[in-house]
């Protein structure tokens, strides 16, 4: 998916389908050019409601905010709508909820590259969305908001990167065990350090028993799959602090869950 910032306004942008993101169901907007028909079909603007009006190459969805956490979800919803359609090619504003602020505009970003995922590794007919290129014109939903080139550039990127870092994750998770056990974590964070900045170290069961991590060897044992724990690093020039992040992956079903009572099972 390839992400554009131009300066032209929305209608001079030749694109397959434009979005458009209604804020708090105001449909009385400048943005919003089809009053009547968005009507006609019932639409609010409610947080995630999509309407798709084929005729004008216009795709709405509401969000009730302009913060970052309504802005994703609903143009991830509204990319997830688009899926086996052969629109090609987008157009969208630039959306900010503060002056000079483009945390709005990096949750657009993030929203697109997440609604346009799709796992297909385990199904036999593959529908993928066809999403390629994105025109993001520096025309804005609030007049009196503006920020620089270089900002929203730095915005798209790490909103690209954010999309892309979670839809990586996704595959790990959605992979069946049979096929992503311990061994083969292990193997995806030795590439991931491979194609990276990144210094990976993996501890085998010997390593394990060396570091007395006990408690992860007994649990271990009810699998045929050897434990490994992956330690990767990242330690750039002048750092001026430590952070650590410890967490842990199963890569089979623990029986957890079933050992909660009723009350905390959501929470599990």
């Amino acid at each position: 998916m390839n992400f554009n910032i131009t300066t032209d306004k929305l209608s001079e942008i030749k694109s397959d389908l434009e979005i458009i993101i209604v804020i708090d169901g105001d449909l009385k907007h400048k943005f919003i050019q089809d009053k009547k028909l968005l009507k006609k079909a019932g639409f609010k603007g409610g947080q995630d409601e999509v309407c798709l009006l084929l005729e004008k190459n216009r795709l709405y969805v509401g969000s009730e905010t302009l913060k970052g956490v309504g802005i994703r979800s609903a143009v991830a919803t509204a990319l997830r709508s688009l899926l086996g359609k052969k629109y090609k090619t987008l157009k969208i504003a630039t959306y900010l909820s503060h002056p000079r602020c483009t945390a709005s505009l990096r949750a657009t970003v993030e929203g697109l590259v997440l609604g346009a995922y799709t796992f297909t590794t385990y199904k036999s007919k593959k529908t993928k969305n066809k999403i390629k290129d994105i025109q993001i014109s520096t025309e804005g939903h609030a007049d009196n908001y503006e920020v620089s080139l270089e900002a929203m550039a730095r915005a798209v990127h790490n909103g690209d990167i954010a999309g892309c870092a979670t839809n990586f994750t996704r595959d790990i998770v959605n992979t069946t065990p049979d096929d992503c056990y311990p061994e083969i974590m292990a193997n995806i964070a030795e590439d991931l350090a491979k194609n990276s900045k990144l210094k990976c170290k993996i501890l085998k069961p010997k390593a394990l028993r060396k570091e007395k991590m006990e408690t992860l060897l007994a649990v271990a044992r009810a699998s045929r799959h050897k434990p490994r724990v992956i330690h990767l690093a990242h330690k750039p020039k002048d750092p001026v602090a430590v952070i650590s992040l410890v967490g842990k992956g199963l890569t089979y079903d623990s029986g957890g869950l079933s050992l909660k009572p009723a009350d905390y099972m959501v929470g599990m």
